[in-house]
């Protein structure tokens, strides 16, 4: 599988289908969770990445462990109750709905996936100094709205 940034194997698709099987309305990847990995990319993304899910997840209570990753499962039918807004595409959008998902209280889930990013070259289309305010206001947006919400989260197991 490959999408702009990333190229991650598709044993995660099976794990995300068996847990929307299971009800779940809106499935997360995640390279934090255990099992999961990040490999490659460049040491500030990485670092920024780390830092930014662990206290979204630790202080915000997000359900997940990854919030920022691109890979998502979600049904059709959920789309329109998420409301996303982030006029960035990419990782924006998928921030979003990784929180509004959770403050929504929806069926959510998580698995682990191993991402490798530009592990043979390529250029990031990351620039801090135009996104920092999209990444910002997501990152509040979570702080706020996630803390104290009930997640009906479910993990898949590890086979």
């Amino acid at each position: 599988m490959v999408s702009a940034d990333t190229i991650g194997p598709d044993i995660p698709i099976h794990q995300m289908l068996s847990l929307a099987n299971q009800g779940c309305d809106f499935v997360n990847s995640s390279r934090y969770a255990a099992y999961g990995k990040r490999l490659g990319g460049s040491f500030f993304e990485s670092t920024l990445s780390k830092l930014a899910n662990c206290l979204l997840y630790s202080l915000g209570g997000s359900a997940f462990t990854d919030s920022t990753t691109r890979l998502k499962l979600f049904r059709k039918s959920i789309f329109s109750q998420l409301s996303l807004e982030s006029k960035s595409p990419g990782w924006a959008v998928s921030f979003e709905s990784a929180l509004k998902a959770q403050y929504a209280g929806l069926k959510i889930g998580e698995v682990p996936t191993v991402a490798v990013d530009r592990f043979y070259g390529g250029k990031s289309t990351f620039r801090l100094s135009t996104e920092l305010i999209e990444y910002l206001k997501w990152f509040v947006w979570g702080i706020c709205k996630t803390r104290g919400t009930k997640a009906n989260l479910i993990s898949t197991p590890i086979r």
